[in-house]
């Protein structure tokens, strides 16, 4: 989250200043989180909420405390219906040098099987209510209001040199 770039803190590790550094507790953060704050919105307010910590985190690291181990996929088995889908997608996330569309053309022509690969939800009449759904809703929401506050606040004070 871009802060004010002349303040001790926006400057980097080399001593340098950039425009887009994080500051702690700037204005474009606390406008972003009153705005989710106005909204009543859990998803909203928790991503304003990181993006403000993350004004201070980004200043030092953690501070050695231990963290619990984090699961990337608790979502995914939470909200897709089949197992087998679920291991295929993280298939293709942990290994993506694997041209896995070029092996299932070979394992369909040569056994003569049809894939289907197509994701559903477990709850097909409820999933605007899932957690996920509602999260990725927030997450767009939020994004065009950040983005007009810092079009307001920062970017629209940069200038870029003629390309």
């Amino acid at each position: 989250m871009p802060g004010k770039v002349l303040t001790k803190n926006s400057r980097r590790k080399d001593g340098k200043l950039h425009y887009l550094n994080t500051t702690p507790d700037n204005k474009n953060a606390n406008q972003i989180l009153d705005s989710a704050l106005e909204t009543n919105n859990l998803y909203k307010i928790g991503l304003a909420v990181h993006a403000f910590a993350d004004t201070y985190a980004q200043q030092k690291q953690y501070g050695g405390t231990r963290v619990e181990k984090y699961n990337k996929y608790q979502w995914l088995d939470r909200v897709l219906a089949n197992p087998g889908k679920i291991l295929w997608f993280k298939l293709q996330r942990e290994i993506p040098l694997i041209p896995i569309p070029v092996i299932i053309e070979a394992v369909k022509d040569f056994l003569g099987i049809e894939f289907s690969f197509k994701y559903s939800w477990k709850d097909k009449n409820d999933y605007k209510n899932s957690h996920w759904y509602r999260f990725q809703k927030a997450v767009k929401e939020l994004q065009e209001e950040a983005e007009t506050i810092l079009e307001n606040n920062t970017l629209s004070k940069m200038e870029l040199e003629e390309l």
